[in-house]
């Protein structure tokens, strides 16, 4: 049986946030300070993605360090007060045609699908953002055309209001068949402690912007609040992981409720599971001693 696996077998590990805010919009750094306090934290990528209004900060990039491009849109619902769509916009490398500092505006009954095709259509790749905290309902999610992504955990949501886990909003997205990554991050603002909670670890090729796009488009990552995995494939019927050293690993899957391995001291750093050979798809979750997690990308089978 072929070898399948989302994360690239060449490159290097690189460290970053998707999502995070200055004092452009609501947060409390100003961009220069929001990228030192990340390089602080032996970070090695950052997209500043300011409310409506969009930032290219290629100035503050470096050898070491690169700064994305981006921005978050949001649209609420008619009707539904509670409910409200974010999408954050990643500029992509020869297609990104908004501008550094731009407002974008657009009318009140804009729906969402209409949002994310404008982000598309402007060379962007789409995120879904924090759905348990905007109250979104699965079944709202699984229509949106072009979505590369979902934050399956953000740390300010659940920083402010314990709302920072959509694990299950990403299963109904799976269950539906729907073809999406999944991304932690911090959508710092700096009010609270906020930054650090959630990341995406990415094997790329090099630190540049045409290479960590490619591989974010590709898989080649996976979602974390601190535990690292280092490979996850499928070959010949197993399932198989390596990480860092972590208590529990789950392994989810469409057609049944799953499988984990537990061990006491905390100190497994690799599992395999035998598969039923019913799934469309397979992902892991670890579980480390302080209880984060991180997640694997699904493998389609």
């Amino acid at each position: 049986m072929t070898r399948l696996a989302t994360i690239n077998e060449q490159g290097n590990w690189y460290r970053g946030n998707t999502h995070a805010h200055s004092q452009v919009s609501d947060g409390e750094y100003a961009p220069e300070m929001l990228v030192q306090a990340y390089k602080d934290l032996g970070y090695d990528f950052l997209a500043i993605t300011d409310h409506r209004t969009y930032g290219c900060y290629e100035s503050l990039s470096d050898d070491n360090f690169l700064v994305l491009p981006g921005v978050e849109l949001d649209v609420r619902v008619p009707g539904q007060e509670a409910i409200c769509h974010h999408v954050v916009g990643l500029g992509l490398p020869g297609q990104n045609k908004l501008t550094h500092g731009q407002r974008i505006t657009y009318p009140e009954n804009t729906n969402v699908r209409q949002m994310t095709a404008y982000l598309r259509a402007n060379g962007n790749l789409c995120i879904y953002a924090h759905p348990n905290w905007s109250h979104v309902y699965p079944e709202h999610m699984v229509d949106i055309p072009g979505l590369v992504a979902m934050e399956i955990f953000n740390n300010t949501c659940e920083v402010h209001t314990t709302a920072g886990s959509s694990d299950t909003w990403y299963d109904r997205m799976l269950w539906s068949g729907q073809q999406i990554w999944c991304v932690a991050c911090d959508d710092t603002h700096q009010h609270q402690p906020d930054l650090g909670g959630g990341f995406i670890r990415v094997k790329a090729e090099h630190l540049n912007h045409a290479s960590i796009m490619e591989a974010i488009l590709a898989g080649s990552f996976h979602a974390s609040q601190g535990p690292l995995i280092d490979q996850f494939h499928v070959e010949n019927g197993e399932a198989c992981i390596t990480c860092s050293a972590c208590c529990s690993i789950g392994l989810l899957a469409d057609s049944h409720p799953g499988m984990a391995l537990n061990d006491a001291s905390c100190s497994m750093t690799e599992g395999s599971f035998t598969l039923r050979g019913t799934e469309r798809y397979v992902r892991v979750v670890v579980k480390d001693s302080t209880g984060k997690k991180a997640w694997s990308q699904p493998i389609w089978l």
